[in-house]
């Protein structure tokens, strides 16, 4: 039913409906009171007339929206009338990241950037970049996932780069179990100077899935004295002192053979060594010498230049070389040996009278021509 007259007793509460009112009836807002549009009623955009709607003919809880499209471009809303001030976007480009830089501030981070495949941070100052850090007793954690189907293929990398060609990688590669799928490995890389038509990165260590670890070319440098490979997991004998490794060498040194109260007529040998940890093995070869300026009254035979001093300590401080070759000598040459003396780097010759008693091998034993002292020695030295 259209509405086409009012009487003297007015219109009662019910009897206009939304039914009622055409879509293109004019309703003055100005005649209604503030809040006087009930929950349900529909005001169309069209129907309100310039000026007409003001806030307080909005009731709360009326249902009453005003959609962009109800907005016409030359109308004026007041920021002020609205909940909040909106944020405002400055300085953004392609692909920027923005971040809130303050209240009702958006900023676009021109050095922090994701094009959908590339996350990118620029950074001007050392000490800058990606920061975890947790606020109670957890862990922060990043992971690299990849399903490959082959050993060694690689499941996720870490790359450094100089001036931008690669350098350096820690590269976490598949495991031998390519049907479960469930180890791994995880391989350390370098590039040496000047390839820059080689292969670039080289595999120079190697993790394995067994925790094997493999150095397929290079040395393990051991960067500081008195550290080694330590052998702790291994049982001990009773008088255990140390389970550490902590040198290996092996060189050449010069024998002199002398007399011990006079070098006059000394002369020079070759010897090698090989030092593992304390021990040292010595060869010593003074071979088809001429002696015969040795003094008349020397003392005992010597042998001078010891790569190492020998072991001061109880029980190291004296060592037995082999039995020697001796050629060119006067007297008592079968039985002789050379013995180190505490602290010193030098050996003193003894050979067996009797086969019972030691004694000094003398020096004017060997004033001659075509002398020969061949001989093996291991001792100890303090470190």
């Amino acid at each position: 039913m259209g509405l086409t007259q009012v009487n003297s007793e007015g219109i009662k509460d019910g009897e206009i409906k939304n039914a009622d009112i055409k879509s293109d009836a004019a309703i003055d807002l100005t005649k209604l009171n503030s809040g006087s549009l009930p929950n349900g009623i529909a005001v169309n955009q069209q129907n309100i007339a310039a000026g007409q709607l003001v806030t307080g003919h909005i009731a709360a809880g009326t249902g009453f929206q005003i959609s962009n499209s109800n907005v016409s471009d030359n109308a004026a809303i007041a920021l002020s009338k609205l909940a909040s001030t909106p944020a405002v976007l400055t300085g953004s480009t392609n692909n920027t990241i923005t971040t809130v830089t303050g209240a009702n501030a958006i900023q676009g981070e021109a050095n922090l950037t994701f094009d959908g495949n590339n996350l990118s941070q620029t950074i001007s100052s050392s000490g800058h970049g990606a920061s975890i850090t947790t606020t109670g007793n957890v862990y922060p954690q990043i992971t690299l996932g990849a399903n490959r189907s082959s050993e060694n293929n690689s499941l996720g990398d870490v790359v450094a780069k100089w001036n931008g060609t690669k350098v350096a990688a820690i590269s976490f590669t598949a495991g031998p179990d390519t049907t479960d799928k469930d180890d791994g490995k995880i391989g350390f890389d370098t590039r040496p100077s000047g390839v820059s038509n080689g292969p670039g990165l080289l595999r120079r260590m190697t993790i394995t899935s067994t925790g094997d670890v493999e150095i397929p070319d290079g040395n393990l440098v051991i960067g500081t004295s008195g550290h080694g490979i330590d052998f702790s997991a291994t049982s001990d004998a009773s008088g255990k002192t140390s389970e550490l490794l902590d040198d290996y060498e092996e060189g050449t040194f010069t024998p002199t053979i002398r007399a011990n109260l006079n070098t006059n007529g000394s002369a020079d040998g070759t010897g090698s060594y090989v030092k593992v940890g304390k021990k040292v093995t010595i060869h010593v070869n003074i071979g088809n010498k001429t002696l015969t300026s040795f003094p008349a009254s020397g003392g005992a035979i010597r042998i001078d230049g010891l790569p190492f001093n020998v072991n001061p300590n109880v029980g190291d401080e004296f060592a037995i070389s082999s039995k020697c070759i001796i050629m060119g000598v006067d007297n008592n040459s079968n039985n002789v040996y050379f013995r180190s003396d505490t602290n010193q780097a030098y050996l003193f010759g003894y050979y067996n009278q009797d086969g019972s008693t030691w004694a000094y091998h003398d020096s004017s034993f060997y004033d001659n021509s075509g002398v020969y002292v061949i001989f093996n020695m291991t001792y100890f030295t303090n470190s």
